[in-house]
């Protein structure tokens, strides 16, 4: 119901969070230390998490429990994303990192669709 009460000339939902994540976020304190350092800190730990144990839980329709390889590509794309959080919201903030940060990004965001798309790919041979 909250589609049809927007306003027309405002872009779609998803188009705005592409737009977000593909510019420069404002660098305030907040962006900088809690998307930039703590998120990408603690989904890290559970991507090790599911790397090291081969455990991982996989939330789409339902929750899905997965082991094995899955897991540890489960984990490499949670990994894929702390860095790209990471190279979003933390390498901007700094003066020599701030050129970079957009290849890390990039290259962030490929691996991420590699290794999810494995993932679904391996879930659905099942």
């Amino acid at each position: 119901m909250s589609q049809l009460k927007r306003n027309v000339c405002d872009p779609p939902p998803i188009e705005g969070v592409a737009r977000h994540l593909s510019g420069t976020p404002q660098p305030t304190f907040w962006s900088k230390w809690f998307g930039g350092l703590i998120v990408p800190v603690v989904l890290t730990i559970y991507a090790t998490r599911c790397c090291i144990w081969q455990q991982g839980v996989f939330i789409g329709k339902g929750i899905l429990r997965v082991t094995g390889k899955t897991a540890v590509f489960l984990g490499l794309a949670w990994l894929s994303g702390a860095a790209f959080l990471h190279f979003h919201y933390f390498w901007p903030t700094l003066k020599r990192l701030y050129i970079f940060a957009d290849a890390g990004k990039v290259i962030s965001l490929f691996c991420w669709l590699g290794t999810f798309g494995y993932v679904d790919w391996l879930i659905l041979m099942r």
